[in-house]
């Protein structure tokens, strides 16, 4: 009556089992692909992180003597065209 309730585990594969099973071959294999997708991953990171630094406006001396001198005739000026 309680079959139903309790979960059926025969002819299930767990992780546990396959790695239990692996030749050493199998374990040099798998860690070189996790070492190649390491290395793939830093690369990504580390392109996202340029591309975020690179974004980053950088405010040198003549940026900011420009932006105080600035009188706002340039907006006007554009959008009265």
């Amino acid at each position: 009556m309680l079959s139903g309730c309790v979960p059926q585990t025969e002819g299930v594969l767990e992780k546990r089992d396959i790695v239990e099973k692996w030749s050493p071959q199998d374990w040099r294999e798998f860690d070189r692909w996790i070492k190649a997708n390491a290395i793939v991953g830093s690369l990504l990171a580390a392109g996202l992180f340029a591309m975020a630094v690179a974004s980053v406006p950088s405010a040198g001396p003549a940026d900011t003597a420009a932006a105080g001198h600035s009188s706002g005739t340039e907006l006007t000026t554009a959008s009265s065209r």
